[in-house]
């Protein structure tokens, strides 16, 4: 896969409103403190459930630091198949297996150690099962990511938005109704009388930028074989931030 970055001048980028970090920043305090209350009142299996927690909020976490640090200007473009896809940064696709994969051995541990006695809480093994389950789902989604990562993927008669286990949902270039928006750390894309989302966390180029890029194809259907050949590195160069 050919990964090509280009970069132009540009202001820095805003920062995202404050609800969007509310779960970033609550829900590690609340796996943090669920450590200090297990140490402090010998709760082994809180130990075990919050280090669950915490292995798998670090994929969030980590996960919009590196495709958020220093993208401001840059367009990371990848040609690929006769497409050009809009991802997540390399690292960033290795995440959710390397903390999933943290997060279920803290979990099967806690598990195990219930089914030979160690714990006793009532319903706790219920509890814990349900946890591996949701683990369980996130490593699925991160094997999923690093095949067919989420965000965007443009091809000649396309434009494909690519969510969680790598559903693909495609739009053709005539059904863009409208200039893409980033709206409260989201680009907004118009088709038809709706919309189509991708998350500005989940990719690592300038959002601003992906939004020129789109605008460049949009109802100019005589560009649309850029997107396989690799000509839109060129068309990207001569983007200017709107």
């Amino acid at each position: 896969m050919n990964r090509t970055e280009i970069e132009v001048a540009a202001p820095p980028e805003p920062k995202l409103p404050g609800s969007s970090w509310i779960g970033v920043v609550l829900f590690p305090v609340f796996a943090v403190t669920g450590l200090v209350l297990g140490f402090a009142y010998d709760m082994p299996w809180l130990i075990t459930t919050s280090l669950a927690i915490s292995f798998a909020l670090l994929a969030v976490v980590a996960g919009t630091f590196l495709n958020r640090s220093g993208r401001a200007g840059k367009l990371h473009l990848e040609i690929d198949g006769g497409a050009t896809r809009i991802g997540p940064a390399p690292a960033a696709r290795w995440l959710p297996i390397v903390a999933s994969s943290l997060a279920m051995l803290a979990i099967v541990t806690d598990i195990v150690l219930r089914l030979l006695g160690y714990f006793a809480d009532e319903n706790g093994l219920t509890f814990s099962v349900m946890i591996a389950l949701v683990v369980g789902w996130g490593w699925l989604d991160g094997w999923y990511a690093l095949k067919n990562p989420p965000g965007l993927k443009l091809t000649p008669s396309q434009l494909i938005t690519i969510g969680n286990m790598g559903k693909e949902t495609a739009f053709p270039w005539g059904q863009l109704s409208g200039p893409a928006k980033l709206q409260r750390g989201r680009l907004v894309i118009p088709v038809g009388k709706g919309e189509t989302q991708v998350g500005a966390n989940q990719i690592d180029s300038d959002p601003r930028l992906v939004a020129s890029l789109l605008d460049a194809y949009r109802g100019k259907p005589a560009r649309h074989a850029e997107l396989a050949d690799g000509r839109v590195v060129q068309r990207a160069r001569s983007l200017t931030l709107r």
